[in-house]
């Protein structure tokens, strides 16, 4: 029997393990490694390595030996707390990481770092036994083998294991090692594919993380792999896995796959911004067609009529084809669905002005011999310039402190400031960025 993990928001990535009751932690280091020795001894007795018991034993203590060094050590465990189950750490330290500055306190075994007075994540500095994790499930797996009795005491075990490897790779992926961090999510997703466990547990969750962290690491082809066997169980997230193979197959510079994952994604998820600009992007960069796209977005926008993300993409495309009339009806309805989305105003209102720009580069190549003549040629270019400042300024109410469109109303407002109904625009928004 299958039991499928999936979750419903990319916002909750990375699983940690739940806090657990707090305990004195001591790590008897010298005691694990003569056990250790007495375990190894085991397996290499052409008696006692056929026991099933031993390995199991052995098992048990290599997952002891994973877990020694951070037993009792969790997210959000505060400084008090923190020294009351590990006592006064060795040294104090401050770092940086991800733009933060946390409070690091240096212990024999790992690093604690500290956010807010509580464990953000931590980071293993020593370890008794290198992949003590993975030799824990290379034992179990033997002592299945040896006897199949024990399959419910395996499949206890080896669900522990699962927890663990998803605990470290969060904590390795708040550290940024992103390599190790996504090789125990990895672990984790395959864990639970093993036979060997009794009810088999499909966690999309884990291999989509797998996936995502590799990307963050730049280890493009291992995160194809990932994502691959999340989309087997479809798990997408609205389009969202689609869109990351592709980013994956774009940095590997493999347009051509990169172009059939985005057009499968378009197809099952068109309302996926991501997937369609990224589509969009594809055909420009690599010089191909952009007319192969209509007829993905027409079909999609028959679906999904107002749906204004697909008629801004429509827009962009029409004007891309050198079709502005139709560009300038797509984009009108874009903001007509959806009038408080910044950037469905946004490009309407920039469209306007680049119809007003192409009509006055025109005309500056033309003299005049008098003002009026010079006003009436550039009427049509003033009247596109007003009719462009309607969805901007717009924008600008939706977004009033983005840079971006409050110097095109600064710039464009400067050109019509002698025009009916635009007095005072012009120093309106040049304080406004002037207070930016």
């Amino acid at each position: 029997m299958k039991r499928l993990l999936s979750l419903v928001t990319i916002s909750f990535l990375i699983m940690f393990g739940v806090q657990a009751q707090q305990t004195i932690v001591e790590v008897d280091e010298k005691g694990l490694n003569k056990r250790l020795e007495k375990s190894d001894e085991a397996i290499l007795n052409p008696k006692k390595s056929l026991k099933a018991s031993v390995w199991f034993s052995r098992g048990e203590l290599l997952t002891e030996v994973a877990n020694a060094p951070t037993k009792g050590l969790y997210l959000n465990l505060t400084k008090a707390q923190l020294i009351t189950t590990f006592g006064d750490p060795i040294s104090y330290a401050k770092k940086t990481v991800r733009n933060k500055e946390h409070d690091v306190m240096v212990y024999p075994y790992f690093d604690v770092y500290l956010f807010g007075d509580k464990v953000a994540f931590w980071d293993v500095t020593k370890e008794i036994k290198k992949d003590a994790l993975d030799l824990a499930v290379e034992a179990f797996r033997k002592a299945y083998e040896l006897d199949e009795s024990m399959a419910v005491d395996v499949d206890v075990e080896l669900a522990s294991i699962i927890n663990l490897y998803k605990e470290k790779g969060g904590s390795l992926n708040a550290n940024k090692k992103y390599i190790d961090a996504a090789r125990m999510f990895r672990n984790s997703y395959y864990l639970g594919l093993d036979p060997v466990i009794g009810e088999e547990v499909i966690d999309t969750i884990s291999i989509f993380n797998a996936g995502y962290i590799s990307t963050i690491g730049l280890s493009y082809e291992v995160a194809i792999k990932d994502f691959r066997e999340a989309l087997k169980y479809e798990y997408d997230v609205n389009g969202e896995t689609h869109y990351f193979v592709f980013h994956c197959y774009y940095g590997l510079k493999d347009t051509v796959n990169a172009r059939v994952i985005l057009e499968e994604g378009f197809a099952k998820y068109p309302m996926n911004n991501n997937i369609m600009e990224g589509l969009l992007s594809l055909y420009t960069a690599t010089g191909a067609d952009p007319a192969k796209t209509l007829p993905l977005i027409l079909r999609a926008i028959e679906r999904y009529p107002n749906n204004s993300s697909l008629w801004s993409g429509l827009g962009g495309l029409y004007e891309q084809l050198n079709m502005p009339d139709e560009s300038l009806k797509a984009f009108t309805k874009a903001a007509e669905i959806s009038p408080d989305d910044y950037v469905s105003q946004f490009n309407l209102g920039l469209l306007y002005i680049r119809k007003g720009d192409i009509i006055g580069d025109e005309l500056n190549k033309k003299d005049f011999t008098s003002q009026d003549d010079y006003d009436t040629a550039f009427k049509d270019v003033f009247d596109y310039y007003i009719k462009g400042l309607v969805p901007l300024e717009k924008a600008a109410e939706i977004r009033p402190t983005d840079k971006a469109v409050l110097e095109l109303l600064r710039s464009i407002t400067f050109r019509v400031r002698d025009k009916k109904g635009q007095e005072g625009k012009y120093e309106k928004y040049d304080a406004m960025l002037k207070a930016l």
